[in-house]
């Protein structure tokens, strides 16, 4: 781990890339999903190539450590969200750093307990 909290090694990086990685807050459609990254400091807003989901790798498009700028990421990335998606999103806390999941697909979990 780098001084700035980075992984040195790309085994390391690429957790965050896998198709079943436990920090996914959202799936938006088949290829755009919202991810908080292992440090639990910011948002990222992922891309994938379409497919069937085995084994695709996730790319990082957007890295917003608010609620307010992951939304308007997604906004200006995927355009209009027919799914639940933008109801997850807004129940974020204000700051990405004070959501904590306890595994896959979960509803947010606020840092002081509510939600």
């Amino acid at each position: 781990m780098s001084a700035f909290g980075t992984p040195r090694n790309s085994k390391e990086r690429a957790r965050e890339r896998r198709d079943n990685y436990d920090g996914v807050v959202c799936v938006i459609n088949d290829r755009w999903r919202v991810i908080v990254c292992k440090h639990g400091i910011q948002g990222t807003l992922q891309k994938t190539k379409s497919g069937d989901g085995h084994g695709r790798a996730w790319r990082c498009v957007s890295y917003p450590t608010t609620k307010r700028a992951l939304i308007e990421a997604c906004a200006q990335y995927y355009g209009h969200c027919e799914t639940a998606a933008p109801a997850v999103l807004e129940a974020l806390p204000d700051r990405i750093s004070q959501y904590r999941y306890v595994g896959r697909h979960n509803a947010p979990h606020h840092q002081n307990g509510q939600g």
